[in-house]
């Protein structure tokens, strides 16, 4: 009797309707991280969509077991939540344990419409100090120092 065995390829590699999920996204446990590695890495996400179909979903947190119901009226929440925005990425915030120490994971509506298309490509000056994305209706905005400030926000036109 001759047995013969059958080998599987599987797809080592991602493409088109796959999903990467950016954690740290600006805020990592409360703490502002490095504006110029955030940008650098979401233009490589943006990249990644455009050429390969890669769709990506980011997440900012807060310290353990501290996500709030109003924690999008902070600067931190804000600056995450429109540096999504930015390159059109779902956003989610929670605590730096994805909610596992106390099973709660709040519901944070939009700030604001921005619009229903981009109309330039996301804009960083002064060390990504300063960042930008133009819409039909407006800039979003995007700023801080990488380490004790940023925030995020809409100008309409």
């Amino acid at each position: 009797m001759i047995m013969r065995c059958q080998l599987v390829c599987h797809k080592n590699h991602v493409g088109v309707g796959d999903w990467y999920l950016a954690e740290s996204w600006l805020i990592s446990s409360n703490t502002y991280l490095s504006i110029s590695d955030w940008s650098a890495k979401a233009d490589k996400c943006l990249t990644y969509k455009r050429i390969k179909g890669i769709e990506t979903a980011v997440i900012a947190t807060n310290a353990p077991n501290s996500a709030l119901p109003t924690d999008n009226t902070t600067d931190k929440f804000k600056m995450a939540w429109w540096a999504a925005a930015m390159y059109g990425f779902p956003f989610q915030w929670s605590d730096i344990w994805y909610s596992g120490g106390n099973n709660t994971l709040n519901y944070y509506a939009s700030p604001a419409n921005y619009g229903t298309f981009f109309t330039g490509d996301p804009i960083h000056n002064s060390g990504s100090t300063s960042n930008y994305r133009t819409t039909d209706t407006g800039m979003i905005t995007v700023v801080g120092n990488g380490s004790s400030a940023g925030t995020g926000a809409f100008t309409p036109n």
